[in-house]
C-alpha cells in the first residue's frame, strides 16, 4: 500500500457515518457532529471544514487537518491511516462489483 495515499474528506465522512456518527451539514458549509475524541455530550462541538480539509472541536479544543483527526481517533500513524483507507476503498470497490454482478 502506498504511504502517500491520503484519504479525502468524503471518504472520512462516509467512514464516520458507517461508524454510527450522525453528521449534520450547517448553513456555513461545515459539518457538525459529536466529537469522537472527547465524546462531548452536546453533539455539535466537532466541526469539519471542507474548504480546508480540517477539523476543530470547541469542547476539547483539538484541531488540525483531517488526516490528523484520523491519526488521533484511531491511534494510527500517518502510514497506517493511508493503509486503512486503501483497504476500505478496495473493500468498497469489491462490494460495488459484487452488487453489479448480482443485478
Amino acid at each position: 500500500m502506498s504511504a502517500y495515499l491520503r484519504p479525502e474528506l468524503p471518504e472520512i465522512l462516509s467512514h464516520l457515518r458507517r461508524e454510527g456518527f450522525k453528521i449534520e451539514p450547517n448553513k456555513d458549509g461545515y459539518f457538525r457532529m459529536e466529537c469522537p475524541l472527547c465524546n462531548d455530550v452536546y453533539g455539535t462541538s466537532f466541526r469539519v471544514i471542507p474548504e480546508t480539509q480540517s477539523f476543530y472541536c470547541n469542547h476539547c479544543t483539538t484541531g488540525g487537518k483531517i488526516n490528523k483527526f484520523m491519526r488521533l481517533w484511531k491511534l494510527m500513524s500517518h502510514n497506517q491511516v493511508a493503509d486503512y483507507f486503501a483497504k476500505l476503498k478496495k473493500l468498497d470497490e469489491e462490494l460495488a462489483a459484487g452488487k453489479e454482478g448480482a443485478e
